[in-house]
């Protein structure tokens, strides 16, 4: 919905557009009407969704976004086209890595996911009907992980159901109790695996389907690298390997954690503003405003030392 923000004497909430067409500023009565004719005639439109851009003062390394198809597109336009020049310092370490990208945007800027996002993509594949197909022509999905989870001694119907079936989809922390019950699951079927009399032929199918998962899962750095994968997941690992590469080229000594590459504060903010919104993702524009304030607030609060 429209917003009035008072101090300004301004109208908010508009798509970005076509707000250009109207005044935001309600100088008279009629501007209002201005403003609520050019709605209800189709010609500018009430917003759907907020873009939240984060920028730290200083070099810039990295952009990183989130799941949305447009952003993406955008990110490899701007940030996967210029081929990284011989002169470059970086060259001489990258150009090792067999079947790196070198691709990348102006002044060496890259492209970047956040992983935690990645691993709510892996999940809600996992949980939908359709699922993740492997090599085997093995579906693996909610309905069979719904099976076979509850064979854990920690998880009991309604434990299962809550990582299949999560209140908040866009929850990381039971994205990733999923992925680690999967894990644990799969290690704890080598008996009924690798038992060649068993006679429960679906079942074995369906536990080295999982087992397969299960290793794709856990060696974090095969689904970050594999050609056969989504952009996302291997523009995440080469952003890694760039961003160790500049910390070696500014101070060979100086530790790099993956943490710095600068990607999961936005998902930390992201996250705070969900969870102060109660996992309601739905929020008028002075709401969102107001609850990515607070969040701020928090980040604050946190930064401060005990």
């Amino acid at each position: 919905m429209a917003v009035h923000f008072s101090k300004y004497n301004k109208v908010g909430g508009l798509c970005w557009k076509h707000s250009h067409l109207i005044n935001p500023v309600l100088w008279t009565y009629e501007s209002a009407v201005n403003i609520a004719q050019k709605i209800h005639n189709g010609e500018v439109h009430l917003g759907k969704e907020l873009t939240v851009i984060a920028v730290h003062i200083g070099l810039i390394w990295s952009l990183a976004t989130d799941g949305d198809a447009t952003q993406r597109a955008a990110g490899h336009k701007l940030f996967i086209k210029t081929l990284l020049p011989q002169d470059s310092p970086l060259f001489g370490t990258l150009i090792n890595m067999l079947g790196l990208n070198l691709f990348t945007g102006d002044n060496k800027v890259m492209l970047d996911f956040d992983f935690k996002h990645i691993f709510k993509c892996i999940c809600t594949l996992l949980r939908s009907p359709a699922g993740i197909v492997l090599n085997n022509g093995r579906i693996i999905n909610s309905m069979m992980l719904a099976r076979y989870l509850v064979w854990l001694p920690a998880y009991d119907e309604a434990a299962v159901t809550k990582i299949l079936h999560p209140d908040d989809p866009q929850d990381d922390p039971r994205a990733v109790e999923l992925i680690l019950a999967i894990i644990e699951f799969s290690k704890l079927q080598h008996a009924i695996i690798n038992d060649s009399f068993s006679t429960d032929i679906e079942t074995r199918a369906d536990l080295q389907s999982i087992t397969l998962l299960s290793a794709l899962l856990e060696s974090i750095i095969l689904p970050f690298t594999d050609i056969s994968l989504s952009l996302s997941k291997q523009t995440m690992t080469k952003n890694s390997m760039f961003c160790i590469a500049k910390q070696q080229d500014l101070d060979s000594h100086a530790p790099f954690f993956l943490g710095n590459v600068g990607d999961d504060p936005l998902e930390i903010l992201f996250g705070r503003t969900r969870m102060i919104g109660g996992h309601n993702s739905a929020s008028s524009y002075a709401q969102a405003l107001d609850r990515l304030g607070t969040a701020k607030d928090i980040d604050s609060v946190f930064r401060c030392p005990p």
